[in-house]
């Protein structure tokens, strides 16, 4: 009989391939195939650009029950039970990407390694905190569409981390509190800004640095503008 030899131990081939299999077989059976989809369902994925074999297969499982093998497989979006309006389309988190689509870019941000960052307004006297794969540009977008009403925005520090929406997420949970809406005319529409904050610039940097674990990042990964604290307005209401 073959054998692999270990250290002190000695496996026979068989063995082994009793244990690849088995891996692969607990795999497979968390992943999807085209038939298990229904047309609407494959071609609602074909326009979002999320492919059928990146499935989870969580039929059967209570919604919110799967995220951490999901995420452990690399998947963001599942199969499910079917939510009230009988779509089975889920992000990992258990939400409906058919009933609200904006959930699908919501996940991919939040797994993203992308930028974190604080943008201030003199003229609003307000900061914004958001993620985005180009802050510059970002900075650029938020002045040229003037948002809040402001038309000053600048951003005044950003770093890089791993999952960047939801360390977005977590600056605005500190920070909410001190969170205000701005209505705005975007493209001649109406529009809320609700992603601001006013406060004293020490408050937003506080929650900022706990968040994105500031000291610890290197410094290849982050910035901040030299006259940081001239962008302390003292604006707490």
């Amino acid at each position: 009989m073959a054998v692999y030899k270990n250290g002190q131990h000695e496996v026979s081939i068989a063995q082994v391939s009793e244990h690849v299999e088995k891996i692969l077989t607990k795999e497979f059976d968390v992943m999807i195939a085209r038939s298990d989809l229904s047309n609407d369902e494959y071609f609602f994925l074909v326009e979002h650009k999320i492919h059928w074999e990146n499935l989870f297969d969580a039929r059967g499982r209570a919604p919110s029950s799967w995220d951490k093998e999901a995420k452990d497989l690399g998947c963001d979006f599942g199969l499910s039970e079917p939510c009230f309006r009988g779509h089975r389309l889920r992000d990992r988190k258990g939400h409906c990407i058919q009933c609200k689509t904006a959930n699908i870019s919501f996940i991919r941000r939040s797994s993203a390694d992308a930028f974190v960052y604080v943008a201030a307004s003199k003229q609003g006297k307000l900061y914004k905190v958001g993620s985005t794969i180009d802050f510059k540009q970002r900075a650029v977008a938020l002045r040229r569409e003037q948002y809040a009403g402001c038309k000053d925005w600048r951003v005044i520090c950003v770093c890089k981390v791993k999952n960047s929406g939801k360390t977005e997420f977590e600056v605005h949970k500190k920070l909410s509190r001190y969170k205000v809406s701005r209505t705005y005319k975007n493209a001649g529409q109406l529009t809320s800004a609700t992603e601001v904050f006013q406060c004293d610039l020490k408050t937003v940097w506080q929650a900022y640095q706990v968040s994105v674990d500031w000291s610890n990042l290197p410094e290849k990964k982050k910035n901040r503008v030299d006259n940081f604290s001239a962008f302390d307005y003292q604006a707490a209401p």
